[in-house]
């Protein structure tokens, strides 16, 4: 009905974006490249080399002056916002040649079969394999006698949800956040009405379990399917539903001291500053105490796609989800679909068939995060000798020693190293 209301009211209709204009040309150069292109134009027709060389004089020219107006422009643009990276850097990434792009992302023609990509996407590594005892040990304990219980939202709760929204991108259903803010005047008590239906019978709703699935290239030169990155769009109602658990679930995580202190990834006032200031200060502490420090850097591959369902509610339950909450999350973890959409450079929209996804957290999703964040929150317990730290899924692990043991040094940070293939082996899906 939604819908239906909006393309009577407002149709959708499609444009043709026009590229911005790249700031640093000016008038001058404008009119040097007029000239420049007039000259080689008469160099083609007449063929003389005199017209030749005074054409390659003009283009040297004129890419010498788009050389110092780019080089003038930069060093004024960074100068201006030294105290304001966030402006600095979404203003670089709108002129970069890969931030700059109208219209859709293009998938090059020899890469354009949506349901090749999707396999590849749906496919991860090790397989989905249980290892019981994990399970029985996180079901069989809790880490405090706390519980957490999702409950019911108000109107009030789910419109500050709602304007808190930022991402503009819709699902597969087509409906934007743009669509539910213009009709809140009527949907909202509709919109909290399914939340807390939602809540009540702890079923995650089928169609907000579909994700459409958007391939970026990485590079600019897209030569392999790998070098596609997946981009998943969730419908924006699925969104609204999560936040207002998200928000119960981390006030829940932080009031009981729950969030481990290791982990800088996905956290409001940390990020990779204070990752790096954490394990810098570690090694700058034992360099003045004489010491030398070994740093390992780890990066688990497709860490999100790998989570087994199985040991993420049993590792639920053990941080005092309740019961009937781990059902709410196991309806929200199981039978979920996606399917691929794909933009060719001929002009061309293909989209792939429906595809199961058995494992992982969503991508795109809100709670995905927090749930990661709890799933690796035991890591540190397996190491005897070394420290950690984490941003997301990049991992470091160092070890500091004095000069004279380095050998034992190196066989100890080696063990802690084993231990966590070990930890990785049993938590993830038998990687």
């Amino acid at each position: 009905m939604l819908l239906d209301a909006f393309e009577i009211h407002a149709p959708l209709k499609l444009i043709r974006l026009k590229r911005k204009p790249t700031p640093w040309i000016t008038d001058n150069i404008k009119l040097m490249m007029t000239l420049r292109d007039s000259a080689h134009n008469r160099a083609n027709t007449s063929g003389k080399d005199s017209h030749n060389d005074y054409y390659k004089s003009l283009r040297n020219l004129v890419n010498s002056a788009i050389n110092r107006e780019k080089s003038a422009y930069f060093t004024f643009f960074i100068n201006k916002n030294q105290g304001n990276p966030k402006t600095m850097w979404s203003h670089l990434k709108r002129i970069s040649p890969v931030g700059n792009q109208s219209g859709q992302i293009c998938v090059p023609s020899h890469l354009c079969n949506p349901d090749t990509i999707n396999n590849y996407f749906i496919e991860v590594p090790g397989d989905n394999k249980i290892d019981k005892s994990t399970i029985n040990y996180f079901i069989s304990n809790r880490l405090n006698n706390t519980e957490f219980n999702i409950t019911t939202a108000t109107e009030s709760e789910v419109y500050k949800v709602i304007t808190a929204i930022g991402t503009k991108a819709s699902g597969h259903d087509l409906i934007n956040i743009d669509m539910v803010r213009i009709s809140l005047p009527v949907t909202l008590p509709i919109i909290t009405g399914i939340i807390n239906e939602s809540i009540n019978t702890k079923i995650f709703p089928d169609p907000w379990k579909l994700a459409k699935i958007k391939p970026i290239p990485k590079s600019p030169n897209v030569q392999e399917i790998n070098n596609l990155r997946p981009i998943s769009i969730l419908p924006t109602l699925s969104k609204i539903l999560e936040r207002v658990v998200c928000s119960q679930l981390t006030r829940y995580l932080k009031d009981n001291h729950i969030l481990p202190e290791i982990q800088s990834g996905f956290r409001r006032g940390y990020g990779t500053e204070t990752a790096l200031l954490h394990v810098t200060d570690d090694i700058t502490t034992a360099s003045d105490k004489g010491k030398g420090s070994i740093l390992v850097l780890l990066d688990f591959t497709r860490a999100f796609d790998c989570i087994n369902h199985d040991i993420l509610l049993a590792k639920l339950s053990y941080y005092g989800v309740s019961e009937a909450t781990c059902k709410w999350f196991y309806s929200f973890l199981s039978n979920r679909s996606q399917y691929v959409e794909i933009n060719t450079d001929q002009g061309e929209v293909m989209q792939s068939s429906l595809r199961r996804t058995s494992r992982g957290t969503p991508q795109g999703s809100i709670l995905s995060p927090i749930l990661f964040i709890l799933f690796t929150a035991d890591i540190s317990k397996v190491l005897k000798h070394s420290k950690i730290h984490l941003y997301a899924d990049d991992t470091q692990i160092y070890h500091s020693f004095k000069p004279e043991q380095t050998e034992n040094a190196v066989m100890k940070l080696n063990e802690d190293l084993s231990a966590i293939l070990q930890w990785a082996k049993k938590k993830w899906s038998n990687t």
